[in-house]
């Protein structure tokens, strides 16, 4: 089975993508950039803001270090898998790709750190009551019913690590291991949209802190049982806890450095984990099944830690979802147009 997947990804390796098309994305990128700086500049002092980086930033290189030797070993495989000769004729693609993913992740991780400082914190109640609504009790309490906190803790790495190899590098593999332009194009676009629409426009309709987060910012004990199973069970000792403590820290305090930001609806986590679903559902029947249980721990995950209510989830599956099938259905629009007809760009 395993080497008919990788002889499914090899597949077509003599036709690379070349470097001129994929300049959109990286164009895109700058742009996107340059307008997340725009728009921070516009709500706060940006020298201010760099300076509380850098100061506090040690941590958060710290866990950008471990995230980029958790992809090292994924790109070794690849080379090895697909060839240096597949490799060495994508690279300048490659270089392009990499690099726009670099500029994306600045721009958003710049613009999500200033969402506080654009909109306050408003639609909480709003979600924990629809989640209530939906499932007749807090999400919460099933998933942490399904599995307690000791082996729940051995599920957090796909949460973070193997999460962080599709979020910084699903381009990469992308044009490493597929040469079907059309869908190339496509599952950029959906990436795009995983992280600025749904991460950062939809972010902002909905601004919310998430369960772990909603009785500090609101008061009360609507969600203290939560938060006592999740101490009970140690999190705050895991990198999952320690993260937690150190956005509310920096919340409160009013550090708006540049760096992770709070925002729980939607989730762009599950947004991520679905676009790799999708992905690899196409490429190979093989590959689907463990696509989508991966969505589906994922979504779980964000529920059990307390960042997200299960509407978060269901939302960003939902718009990707409906994404990707507009862009399938055009793709095969396209396709079946007669031959010289002008077919509608993508």
């Amino acid at each position: 089975m395993f080497g008919d997947v990788i002889a499914h990804l090899r597949r077509g390796g003599d036709q690379p993508l070349k470097a001129h098309e994929v300049s959109w994305f990286l164009r895109f990128a700058v742009l996107y950039l340059v307008a997340s700086a725009l728009i921070v500049g516009s709500v706060a002092d940006l020298a201010v803001v760099a300076s509380q980086t850098i100061s506090g930033g040690s941590r958060f290189i710290s866990f950008i270090r471990d995230v980029m030797l958790g992809i090292l070993p994924v790109l070794i495989v690849l080379f090895l898998a697909l060839g240096w000769q597949q490799v060495r004729r994508r690279s300048g693609t490659l270089l392009k790709v990499l690099v726009a993913c670099v500029l994306l992740q600045s721009g958003f991780m710049m613009l999500k750190s200033a969402f506080p400082m654009i909109l306050p914190f408003f639609a909480d109640p709003f979600f924990a009551d629809l989640d209530l609504a939906l499932h007749g009790v807090d999400p919460w309490v099933w998933a942490h019913g399904l599995i307690g906190m000791g082996e729940g803790q051995k599920l957090f790495l796909a949460y973070t690590k193997v999460w962080g190899v599709w979020a910084l590098l699903f381009p990469v593999i992308l044009v490493l291991v597929d040469s079907d332009r059309a869908r190339v194009r496509r599952f950029l676009l959906l990436f795009l949209a995983a992280w600025v629409l749904l991460g950062n426009v939809m972010a902002l309709s909905g601004l919310s802190v998430g369960p772990v987060f909603y009785d500090r910012l609101l008061g009360g004990e609507r969600f203290a049982g939560l938060i006592e199973v999740l101490n009970d069970g140690g999190i705050r000792h895991t990198v999952i806890g320690m993260t937690q403590d150190a956005l509310w820290d920096l919340y409160a305090r009013g550090a708006n450095a540049i760096g992770p930001g709070i925002s729980a609806f939607p989730s762009v986590h599950v947004a991520v984990a679905a676009v790799a679903a999708f992905y690899l559902a196409e490429r190979s029947r093989w590959l689907a099944l463990p696509g989508f249980g991966y969505l589906a721990l994922v979504l779980f995950l964000s529920v059990y830690t307390g960042y997200h209510y299960a509407v978060d989830g269901y939302a960003s599956i939902a718009v990707i979802g409906a994404l990707w099938a507009v862009l399938r259905w055009r793709a095969a629009s396209r396709a079946d147009a007669p031959t010289g007809a002008v077919a509608p760009a993508e």
